[in-house]
């Protein structure tokens, strides 16, 4: 049971229609029903394509492809905070405006992975200097995308052992 007057947030998952998701304002509430008004609409479609996998790893960014790796003046560090087959969250010290596009080269397993993708979101981090950023991959197959998705799911099979 909910208190009238709380505000709730509702999830709809259907096979036929899709994904939606509703807020709105509890009028009553029992052990088998509940009334909700002032309904909004927040979302009607899924944000993310794929899962993502949370790792720790140094990547390297610069605005060309060619300018990427540890010793050119043109790329900086990055700390690369998750991962997915459309994208990558990270962390850096640089400002960087939304939509604009980077290359970007980590390191997996011994494989160089060097991809174009798109700052999506950016937000500045409380007490520091830092900036986290939200990244989708720009081409639509990547040759190493392969590779990316056997390392994902590698990851996600280390992190469900862990968690059991």
């Amino acid at each position: 049971m909910v208190r009238t007057g709380e505000d709730i947030k509702i999830s709809i998952h259907n096979a036929r229609l899709g994904f939606t998701v509703l807020i709105g304002e509890v009028l009553t509430s029992s052990r088998f029903k509940m009334k909700i008004v002032n309904i909004l609409q927040v979302v009607s479609h899924e944000r993310r394509n794929y899962f993502r996998v949370e790792v720790e790893m140094k990547g390297y960014l610069a605005k060309e492809k060619s300018r990427l790796g540890e010793n050119d003046e043109d790329a900086f560090p990055v700390v690369v905070r998750d991962l997915s087959l459309c994208g990558l969250r990270f962390e850096s010290t640089k400002d960087l405006e939304l939509d604009s596009v980077y290359w970007t080269q980590i390191d997996i397993d011994g494989v160089r992975f060097t991809t174009e993708f798109r700052i999506a979101r950016k937000r500045a981090m409380e007490n520091t200097q830092r900036y986290a950023y939200g990244g989708e991959f720009v081409q639509e197959r990547n040759p190493d995308t392969d590779k990316l998705c056997s390392y994902l799911f590698k990851k996600q099979r280390e992190m469900a052992k862990r968690n059991q």
